[in-house]
């Protein structure tokens, strides 16, 4: 869809948007919404319940 003008819409036309959430996406989300449960910001927290690490937040990635 990107260059093309309203006119030359049509239906069925379909476009599609993807991203990779990162840590600090989930931190903004978490701050804008207010939800602190440790379950979004705590690697070691989030396995222990059944969300798991990569679920509910990203897990760490391996430096290099």
């Amino acid at each position: 869809m990107i260059g093309r003008s309203m006119e030359q819409l049509a239906v069925g036309d379909v476009a599609a948007l993807s991203r990779v959430a990162t840590a600090h996406d989930l931190a903004g989300f978490v701050d804008s919404v207010g939800d602190r449960n440790p379950v979004h910001s705590d690697p070691a927290f989030a396995a222990a319940t059944p969300f798991r690490p990569g679920a509910a937040i990203p897990p760490p990635r391996e430096a290099g």
